[in-house]
């Protein structure tokens, strides 16, 4: 899945040309509100070199890669 850069403007994104990270969804989470899909980013690492946080985001925000 590509998590659409346009979610967080406030960060640099440098994969998919930049149109957003790359996920895979984990789970979906039938308890947040409204519910939505757990993300796990699959290259992004911050400027320490470690992973994303797992996310909560509504699947409809997602896009296929």
């Amino acid at each position: 899945m590509l998590v659409p850069a346009s979610i967080w403007p406030a960060f640099q994104c440098s994969e998919n040309g930049g149109a957003g990270w790359s996920a895979t969804v984990s789970r979906w989470d039938a308890r947040s509100i409204p519910p939505g899909a757990v993300v796990a980013f699959t290259d992004a690492v911050d400027a320490r070199g470690l992973a994303y946080e797992d996310v909560t985001l509504q699947l409809g925000a997602l896009q296929p890669l």
